[in-house]
This record gives C-alpha cells, structure tokens and sequence, in this order.
C-alpha cells in the first residue's frame, strides 16, 4: 500500500448458530466462483488440475486476503501454464475485478519479503523474478535518494530548531530507517534469488534483462548497511540537539506548559536512545560524523540529561513519559493496517513467528482523520470499527472495490490501484 510503511486483530468468536450461517455461506460463495469459473474457462483449455488449485485453493485465500496463500497457489498454477493460459487467466481476474496475476504475485511476495520471511517463499518463475528484481532495484534507488536527503536535512539542525521541526524530522528518520531496514530484506533476497538462479536460461533475454540479472546486489546490500550506520548516527547528532533544547526550555520560566511536556519527554526519552547508540558503539567507537568522535561524549550526554530531568519535577516527567508512550500505542492501534485480509488481519505466520505478530503496515506521514460520514474511498483511518468490518465479512456484508488514485513518487505523478472493502449494510 502506498503511503504505508511496515512497523492486530482476532476473529471474534461467533455463536454457534453465526458459525453454521457463516459456513453455509462460505460454501455458497465458493460454489458459485466455481460455477462461474468453470463455465469461463472452457475457452482457455486449462488442464483440470489448474482449475482445482484455483478454485480450492487461490480463491478462498483471494476472498479471505490471505497474501502467503495468494502466492502459493497462484505460484503453482502461473508456473505450469503457457503464455495462451497465462492470458486467459488474466482475462478472466479482470473480469473479476482481481488484479492481474503478475501484480498479485509480486505485490503478495513483496509484502512476505518485508515481514522477513523470503526463505519461506515459493520460487518465482522467471518472468516473476524480473519483475520482482525490477521492483527491488528501483526501491533501493529511491531509499538511497531519500535517506541522503535526510541526512541533509538533519545537518540542519540546531539547538535553536522548534520542538515541531525536530519532532517532524525524528518521525521522518523513524519511517526512512523502517524502509532501509525493509530494503535491506528485499536485497539479500535477491542476492540469494541469483545465486539459486539457472544462467543457462538467461541466453534468450533482453540486453536489460541481462543487466539487471547481472546487477551487483552484494555491493548494493554493503551501501544500505553504511548508509543504515550514517542515518543513525545524524540521528543521535539530532536527538542530542533537542535534547539541549529541552534543557533550555525548562530552565526558562517563560516557557508554556505543552513546550514543557516535550522537554521533559526529550529529556528522559532522547537521553535513554542516545546512551544505548553510544554504548551498542563499544569501548572505541568508530563514528564518521565529527560531532560524535569527542571521547568526552558519553559524559557530556549523561550530564546534559541529568541537568535537564533535575530542572524538570519528577511529576511532569512522570506525565510526559505516560502520555508519549500512550500515544505511540494509540496511534498503532488507531491507525496501524494488518498486513492480511485487506489490513483488518494479520498473517497466519503471526502465530508462531514473532516478526510477523508485531508487523503492522503504518502511515508514513501522522494522517488527519476524515469527518464522520466521508467517502469510503477517502476515508481515515481506513477502518472505522474493525470488529464491525469482521463481523460484516462473516456475514458477507462486505464488498471489496479498487480504488485507483493518484500520488507523487520522486517528482513524478503515478497511478496505483488498492484493493479495499466497503460495508454495503
């Protein structure tokens, strides 16, 4: 999803009665896709055991939003098919208003990849490694471009700079940091798609293709990594400006009472994450920028941060701790999409691996919500009530529609498509 970035929700349990009406339902649902879908696909001389792994398997995990059983039974079907079927196929998700096969399988294994779960994927035929490879290259580009210009905007800084602009550009290197951790995944995914990859399929391809088959992924994977380390450290340089900020504020008796609750949580929150940069460092720290390389720093920060929590009164640190942390949690809660069932759910991966339990895809900019009654297709947060989505989608009171809308990616307009639901009750 666009303007999302990765960072829950349980099915309520319904009574028996609910559990009966909701499986006959089901059952209802999954017949009629399999009558349409036989009586359409006579024409496109699928082979029965194609028709059954689309019909048992690729539509249940469609209507659930099931992203791993997508790409699994999409994978074994697509991989099987010639270039006749494959057109059919395609033909026939549009007539369903389903995305195309290739923009299913590449946006359910990039959404995997980013949970950290590659080494659990199906492998993609070569047309769908391409592509994924395409997308993985032109991601890192694009994160590269941005972190460099945060580090940029982050030199900019002074112990002068508003709470509201700090705060602004710490969010920012919050979000960036996620998409270079989440670049990172993609990257050594492809070093290893590579290696396991047969060269000797590669004589037929296109002058391009070739390039981006022989694109040095490893050098490419050592660039995130330093640039991961420069980000940090333009991070700590920051949090140490505010953090004499915040001393200055609340030494000041003229300060007002909001300015003072995000000095106190500056003084308590940025001391305790640069002292952990400091130390994860080691004895002898290797920092490139200049203003970390002072051997005094690590007493400088300690005695900047207790000057700052002793001038402000151990109730207000309390206060200021309780509502920032609260806030944060909040905001997941409020505004944080599952990476399953079209953002209401997470992935059944969720049960057993840690990673893809606290994965949540959030907004990469703090939204403005809409006014009660606004456009489904505008909506926000997305999901109003999410236990009154779920009980709508047992009783298939939901309807999913795609939304086609239209953003600025690098200085150039483009158009993408997301799949959302909508009650019709």
């Amino acid at each position: 999803m666009h303007g999302m970035h990765l960072e829950e929700c349980q099915k309520t349990r319904p009574d028996r009665s609910r559990k009966r009406r909701s499986k006959n339902l089901g059952v209802v649902w999954l017949c009629v896709f399999a009558l349409l879908f036989s009586v359409t696909t006579v024409q496109a001389d699928l082979t029965k055991k194609q028709i059954k792994i689309l019909e048992t398997e690729f539509w249940p995990a469609w209507n659930i939003g099931n992203t791993q059983g997508i790409l699994e039974s999409l994978n074994r079907v697509v991989r099987s098919m010639d270039a006749k079927q494959l057109k059919e196929l395609d033909e026939l998700l549009v007539d369903r208003k389903i995305p195309s096969s290739s923009q299913l399988l590449l946006e359910s294994r990039l959404m995997l990849l980013r949970q950290g779960m590659g080494k659990k994927l199906p492998r993609p035929g070569q047309q769908e490694m391409l592509s994924t490879l395409g997308f993985i290259d032109d991601d890192v580009s694009s994160q590269l471009e941005a972190a460099h210009r945060l580090n940029e905007a982050l030199d900019l800084l002074t112990e002068n700079t508003s709470f509201e602009t700090f705060e602004s550009l710490l969010w920012d290197t919050h979000v960036t940091t996620q998409k270079l951790e989440s670049s990172a995944r993609l990257v050594e995914y492809a070093v290893d798609l590579l290696k396991k990859s047969q060269r000797t399929k590669w004589k037929d391809l296109k002058t391009d293709q070739k390039e981006l088959l022989n694109r040095d992924f490893v050098a490419t994977a050592e660039e995130l990594e330093t640039l991961k380390q420069n980000l940090r450290e333009h991070e700590v340089v920051a949090r140490i400006k505010r953090l004499t900020h915040a001393k200055n504020v609340l030494g000041s008796d003229l300060s007002e009472r909001k300015s003072q609750f995000l000095a106190a949580w500056s003084a308590s929150q940025d001391a305790l994450v640069i002292q952990e940069a400091l130390q994860a460092a080691g004895k002898k720290p290797e920092f490139e920028h200049p203003l970390l390389q002072n051997e005094q720093l690590h007493k400088d920060v300690k005695l900047l941060a207790e000057r700052a929590q002793e001038m402000a009164s151990e109730e207000l640190l309390v206060k200021s701790r309780l509502l920032f942390e609260g806030m944060h949690w909040w905001y997941r809660g409020r505004y944080g999409m599952g990476t399953d069932g079209y953002g209401l759910l997470k992935s059944p991966a969720a049960v057993k691996d840690e990673a893809a339990y606290f994965a949540l895809l959030m907004p990469e900019t703090p939204p403005t919500p809409t006014p009660a009654g606004a456009s489904r297709h505008d909506q926000i947060p997305e999901f109003d009530r999410r236990h009154n989505y779920i009980w709508a989608w047992e009783y298939r009171t939901l309807e999913r529609f795609n939304h086609s809308y239209q953003y600025n990616h690098d200085g150039k307009n483009e158009i993408t498509q997301q799949t959302k639901l909508s009650r019709f009750y």
